[in-house]
């Protein structure tokens, strides 16, 4: 929810200062909004997705460690 919350937002304010500098072409407006909404988007959803993996990583890396130090009998 969090990355669509933050293309919204930037979509709209990259409109809005677009169109207070005399950028009055709609399309060009919405491509360079949206290009900027969408890097904020994947932005957001790549460092959730790195720290996500890092925490798995080191768990697994734990868990395999403990398991290794106590011998099963």
């Amino acid at each position: 929810m969090l990355p669509g919350f933050g293309y919204i937002i930037t979509y709209e304010k990259v409109r809005h200062i677009l169109a207070k500098n005399d950028i009055n072409d709609n399309r060009i407006r919405g491509l360079i909004a949206g290009g900027c909404g969408s890097l904020v988007s994947q932005t957001i959803i790549c460092m959730y997705a790195f720290v996500d993996a890092n925490l798995q990583s080191s768990l697994l890396s734990r868990s395999q460690a403990h398991s290794m130090s106590f011998p099963s009998t």
